[in-house]
């Protein structure tokens, strides 16, 4: 029984602090573009040599291919967490037919008059 309250306590900080490093990650990306995007300005304008853009659009790549691994890190967790809460996990969602789509939302649309 105690593991299980661990379980979801580890699970609930793991959900936190890979969420504030996902947004920390996110926020570096979209802070590298913005210099990589001035570096370009520089560049054109004379300031910045080529080897400046280069090395500033490698780091802007780099950033941007690390975010996603930081957001799928805490889907991951949150995943996890539901898991020790005690909560399913099925791969399989059933297709619904499009005419039962079409009478599902019409229904709700008739409601909502």
């Amino acid at each position: 029984m105690l593991s299980a309250f661990q379980d979801v306590e580890d699970y609930l900080s793991a959900v936190r602090i890979t969420s504030k490093q996902a947004a920390a990650a996110q926020a570096v990306a979209q802070r590298s573009g913005e210099l990589a995007a001035s570096q370009a300005r520089g560049f054109a304008a004379g300031t910045a040599s080529r080897m400046d853009v280069l090395d500033t659009k490698l780091t802007e790549a780099q950033d941007r291919k690390t975010s996603p691994d930081y957001s799928g890190q805490a889907l991951q967790d949150a995943v996890l967490l539901v898991k020790a809460l005690g909560g399913g996990w099925q791969g399989q969602i059933a297709p619904i037919a499009p005419a039962e789509a079409r009478q599902a939302v019409g229904g709700q649309m008739d409601s909502m008059k």
